[in-house]
């Protein structure tokens, strides 16, 4: 019975003991995690501080052009101020290109503006003679353009104004497969080079609501 008792009492005093052990097994090993955790952290940052891209912009840091799409009214043509992506080539063909295709990419959602140029648009080549830019767009531009006298007009006169940003640019032709056309449409007449539409662009003070 001695035997027993002393057994019990034993077993009883390793029990009290491991319990008593545990809260300190559980402090190691939270101290272990936290350890990990703050190992980490140094390295992440150790590898952010030693690796340059992380420093990098996401912000193009291209040429700043002017692209011009439609108000909410569908009256006006209103620029866009916008950055194009950082290695374009510097030759005035290959931005007019870049600028096109910013411009088949719409407008900004911020700036409020509409696009003019259906997205399934393709700019195939672009050529300069004198003062003349000759815009070669894919029969797309006609397939997926959506119709209307005003939104023709919108569309012409967006790519005009956009291109004549460009130096020592005064006028635009557009061709469609490397072939003059008499409309867009069925509206306006875009077989001969065009020159600004001043009648799009809003009076002074429009924009601030003066």
């Amino acid at each position: 019975m001695d035997n027993n008792a002393a057994s019990v009492s034993k077993h009883a005093t390793g029990a009290a003991e491991e319990a008593s052990q545990r809260p300190g097994r559980y402090k190691g090993h939270l101290f272990v995690a936290a350890m990990l955790v703050l190992l980490a952290v140094i390295l992440r940052w150790d590898y952010l501080r030693t690796d340059e891209s992380w420093l990098v912009s996401t912000t193009p840091r291209g040429p700043e052009v002017t692209l011009f799409f439609a108000d909410d009214t569908a009256s006006y043509l209103i620029p866009e101020v916008r950055r194009l992506a950082e290695g374009v080539d510097s030759s005035v063909e290959s931005l007019a290109i870049a600028i096109i295709e910013a411009l088949i990419a719409g407008p900004s959602e911020e700036s409020g503006l509409f696009r003019t140029l259906p997205p399934e648009t393709v700019v195939r080549d672009v050529s300069i003679e004198g003062d003349l830019l000759i815009a070669d767009f894919g029969s797309e531009l006609q397939r997926y353009h959506w119709g209307g006298s005003t939104g023709e007009i919108l569309t012409v006169y967006s790519i005009v104004h956009t291109l004549l940003e460009l130096p020592n640019i005064n006028q635009v032709l557009i061709l469609i497969e490397g072939e003059n056309i008499a409309t867009l449409s069925g509206h306006l007449d875009v077989s001969r080079p065009l020159t600004p539409n001043e009648s799009l662009i809003p009076p002074d003070g429009w924009l601030s609501g003066e």
